[in-house]
């Protein structure tokens, strides 16, 4: 988070392996990302899909899979995880190799 200028919400009281904290962190990089992109600057983009494709492969996708696994067996939370835990392979397994080679 501090290379990439990231204060988390709830910061220093809330973890910072917290889900929402990941989450969060992956949508400011992803919003930054789009900016760029925006505004024509390929090389910024490609710095904050970047740090997007290293976060996910060492923090988040790591551990996403299991998460919704031991989720599945909850009526209220069994879709969210699911559908989180697809966005975040989703985003590793195809729009990061697309945009960083």
């Amino acid at each position: 988070y501090r290379k990439a200028g990231y204060i988390p919400n709830g910061y220093p009281h809330v973890p910072d392996d917290f889900i929402a904290t990941e989450l969060s962190f992956l949508a400011a990089q992803s919003k930054a990302a789009l900016d760029a992109f925006s505004l024509g600057d390929s090389e910024k983009m490609k710095a904050y899909v970047s740090v997007q494709k290293e976060f996910i492969s060492l923090h988040i996708g790591r551990w996403i899979d299991v998460f919704a696994q031991r989720l599945a067996s909850t009526d209220f939370y069994s879709s969210s995880a699911n559908l989180c835990k697809e966005l975040v392979l989703a985003d590793c397994s195809y729009v990061l190799p697309m945009l960083v080679s």
